[in-house]
């Protein structure tokens, strides 16, 4: 007797806002974006974008972390606050992954440097930055990539 079993390549992740989304498994991107803020994660998306980086976009860390899942990155670029989880705590749960993690933040807080390389996070990033800094450190670590 011989059974077939149907395996699915595409897995449904439940953001933080409720709204689900459809992870295509075992696909390759260049950076995953986190940021709950839309109007961030869209200009640096159109961004990175133009530059012909493939981008995936994650509205929370536990939204990222279920893309992780399922999708292999080159870089996870991501917001330090956001609600539930925050950038530091997901770098630290990515860890294990041979992933270089690239922090942004609005907050002038002393300990964040601090608290960002203990996570393993590479580079932190003062909002507003110059598009052209991100591009600089992105290249850095995607150096075949560069225009």
């Amino acid at each position: 007797m011989i059974i077939w079993l149907a395996i699915s390549k595409k897995k449904t992740c439940i953001a933080g806002n409720g709204a689900s989304k459809t992870i295509h498994m075992g696909t390759t991107a260049d950076i995953l974006l986190v940021d709950d803020n839309q109007d961030t994660l869209s200009m640096l998306r159109q961004l990175l974008q133009s530059e012909g980086l493939t981008v995936a976009c994650a509205v929370s860390a536990e939204d990222a972390l279920c893309q992780l899942e399922g999708r292999q990155f080159r870089l996870l670029l991501t917001d330090l606050e956001m609600p539930g989880m925050d950038g530091i705590a997901l770098a630290r749960a990515v860890s294990l992954r041979a992933m270089p993690v690239f922090l942004m933040t609005g907050s002038i807080a002393l300990d964040i440097p601090y608290r960002a390389d203990v996570a393993g996070i590479r580079t932190v990033l003062y909002k507003p930055f110059n598009p052209n800094e991100l591009l600089r450190v992105i290249y850095e670590y995607l150096p075949e990539r560069a225009a």
